[in-house]
């Protein structure tokens, strides 16, 4: 075992791995399953509809830092990932070492304590976030002041402008509970309030799910 690999056990042993990330050869997830929500898969979807050249990116619940640094290779200028789990961001800054990303920064915070009139964004990435959060719509309106809004979160499977309650459970620790599933048109009605007119949503029709992960690339 080498020392890559000796690291990434060590971190998974004190919480499995979010991302699927490739070290220097060393895979953070061995044999990893299909899913819609895998990081991956993930980031093909969103690649195909953002343009990251030259951007200034906030990703908002960064977890191990996989589209922070995704983001960098698609030529965003920096990159900030915030994350409210230590454990998240000791990964995340492990990533950026070991595949020596500059303009890229990690950092604990809390989405809620972010202030955006000072720190400027051309694009915000809020992905597998909105549903683990308690307060879904004070973070849209913190976030709301961004040219591009990239959200990608499960999505209640309805025309209605409707939020289902999740039951605030937790799968696996305190930062990932299930608190609100939106429809899109309960999302879209609250962004245009917010002053996007361009609002395009895509589900993969691969996601068998209860919950299909709804993907909505917001400008305006």
């Amino acid at each position: 075992m080498n020392e890559i690999e000796r690291k990434v056990k060590e971190l998974a042993n004190k919480a499995e791995w979010n991302h699927n990330i490739d070290l220097k050869g060393t895979p953070t997830i061995k044999n990893q399953k299909f899913s819609i929500g895998n990081n991956k898969i993930k980031w093909d979807r969103i690649n195909k509809l953002v343009d990251f050249n030259n951007k200034k990116v906030l990703d908002l619940g960064c977890s191990d830092g996989y589209f922070s640094c995704k983001s960098i290779d698609a030529g965003a200028l920096l990159v900030n990932g915030i994350d409210l789990d230590p454990l998240r961001i000791e990964k995340a800054n492990f990533v950026k070492s070991m595949c020596e990303y500059k303009n890229v920064f990690f950092s604990v915070k809390d989405v809620y304590k972010i202030d955006l009139d000072k720190e400027k964004y051309d694009i915000i990435l809020c992905l597998g976030l909105l549903h683990r959060i308690p307060d879904m719509n004070k973070l849209l309106g913190k976030i709301s002041n961004t040219k591009i809004l990239v959200i990608e979160t499960k999505i209640y499977n309805t025309d209605e402008a409707i939020c289902k309650w999740g039951g605030g459970n937790s799968k696996s620790n305190q930062y990932n509970n299930l608190y609100n599933i939106p429809s899109f048109n309960y999302l879209k009605s609250i962004l245009e309030s917010y002053g996007f007119t361009n609002i395009k949503t895509d589900i993969d029709n691969r996601d068998q799910n209860n919950y299909k992960r709804g993907l909505l690339i917001c400008k305006k």
